[in-house]
C-alpha cells in the first residue's frame, strides 16, 4: 500500500509581502472608554494623591507633587527634588502655603481679606512673580478697600513690619483721618506712611490747616527723632490753600518757634505768599489748581468751621484744631454727621 507523501509546506509569509509592506504598515488601535492622561494627572494633582514631596507644618504633612512646584515656583525649579520632605519655614503660615498651592492648581482661588498677607508672604518666599503681581493690585485698589478694611490692614501690615504695604493702605484712609490724628498710632506712625498719608488726595478734611497741624502734631509727638525729617513732612502740606494772614502771621514769628522748625518752614511759606500773590493777579494756571485740591467734607459739630470769615483770612488756631479731635471719640458717630462738599 503506498502512503502519500506529504505536501510541501508554503512560507506564506512570502507570499503576503507580496501585497502588504508589513515593515512599513502602520495600525491604529484605540479602547472606547480610554481617558486623556492629562486628565488623569490634573486629577492626581488636584487631589493631592500619590505625592512625591511632602511640607512638614508642626503636626501636619501635607502632600505635593514637585512637578506643580517645579513649574510655578523658581525656587523650588532647581532646589526641590523628587522625594523631598521638607518644614515649612517659620515665617509661613499653613494657610498661607496651602492658598499658595491651591493657586498653582485651580483657576481661581478664594482668600479672605486678612489671609492676604500671609498669602504674599508665601508667594514672595517660594518666588511665584504671577501671584506676587495680583496680590500687590489688589492692595493698590483703591476701590477694593473701605476706610476700616485700609486701617485693619495698615495695622497688621505694620506688625509684620510690611511698611510698604502699610504705606499702600494711608491712601485709603480717607474719612477715618481726623479721627485717627489724636490715636497713638497716628504719633507712632512710621516715616513713609505718614508722608503717604498727608499726600493723599483722598484724605477728608474740612480745610488744609488741619493736615498742617497733624503733620506738626506728629513731629513734635518725638521731635528729636522726627527733626531730621521736617522737610520731607512739610512737603506734603499744600501751603498754597492755607489762609493769607495764617501765612503772614506765621512768616512775622518764626522767630518764636524752635530755629530748625523755622529755617525749615520759611521757604514754604515764602512760595505759598508769592503764589497767592501769582494767583490774584491771573498768574497761575487752571490745571496747576485743580491738582491741588483735597477731599473737602463739613462736620456740623465743628467749633472753628462756624466763623466763616475769620477762617477765609485767618485760619484757627492749633489749640483749637488739638480740642476738636481729641472729641472725635465715636467713629460712627462722626461718619454719621459729616457731609461731602
Amino acid at each position: 500500500m503506498e502512503t502519500e507523501k506529504p505536501k510541501k509546506m508554503v512560507q506564506h509569509t512570502r507570499l503576503i509581502h507580496r501585497f502588504i509592506d508589513l515593515e512599513n504598515e502602520h495600525l491604529e488601535m484605540g479602547r472606547p472608554d480610554k481617558v486623556d492622561i492629562d486628565e488623569i494627572l490634573l486629577e492626581k494633582f488636584r487631589t493631592k494623591s500619590e505625592p512625591d514631596i511632602l511640607i512638614v507644618a508642626g503636626d501636619t504633612t501635607y502632600g505635593c507633587h514637585a512637578v506643580v512646584l517645579r513649574h510655578f515656583s523658581l525656587l523650588c525649579e532647581n532646589v526641590y527634588p523628587t522625594g523631598l520632605i521638607t518644614a515649612l519655614p517659620k515665617n509661613l503660615t499653613k494657610d498661607g502655603f496651602l492658598l499658595a498651592y491651591d493657586y498653582m492648581l485651580l483657576d481661581q482661588i478664594r482668600c479672605k481679606r486678612r489671609q492676604l498677607l500671609e498669602l504674599l508672604d508665601a508667594a514672595r518666599y517660594y518666588f511665584i512673580p504671577g501671584l506676587v503681581s495680583n496680590i500687590c493690585d489688589l492692595f493698590a485698589d483703591r476701590e477694593f478697600h473701605t476706610e476700616m478694611d485700609a486701617l485693619n490692614m495698615y495695622f497688621a501690615a505694620t506688625r509684620k513690619k510690611k511698611l510698604g504695604i502699610a504705606r499702600m493702605m494711608m491712601t485709603c484712609v480717607r474719612r477715618y483721618f481726623l479721627p485717627m490724628v489724636s490715636t497713638k498710632e497716628f504719633r507712632n506712625m512710621a516715616l513713609g506712611c505718614v508722608v503717604k498719608l498727608l499726600s493723599s488726595d483722598k484724605l477728608a478734611v474740612q480745610h488744609e490747616l488741619e493736615v498742617f497741624y497733624a503733620a506738626l502734631y506728629w513731629i513734635f509727638s518725638d521731635y528729636h527723632t522726627r527733626k531730621a525729617s521736617l522737610n520731607i513732612v512739610f512737603r506734603t502740606v499744600r501751603f498754597v490753600l492755607l489762609p493769607p494772614m495764617f501765612l503772614l502771621n506765621m512768616s512775622q514769628r518764626l522767630h518764636e518757634m524752635l530755629p530748625r522748625v523755622a529755617d525749615e518752614l520759611m521757604p514754604f511759606l515764602e512760595y505759598a505768599m508769592l503764589y497767592q500773590q501769582r494767583s490774584e493777579k491771573g498768574g497761575v494756571e487752571e490745571e496747576e489748581l485743580r491738582l491741588r485740591s483735597r477731599c473737602l467734607i463739613t462736620d456740623p459739630e465743628c467749633p472753628y468751621m462756624q466763623r466763616k470769615k475769620q477762617l477765609k483770612l485767618y485760619g484757627f488756631k492749633h489749640i483749637e484744631f488739638l480740642t476738636y479731635i481729641t472729641k472725635l471719640r465715636c467713629m460712627e458717630d462722626f461718619l454719621a454727621r459729616i457731609t461731602l462738599n
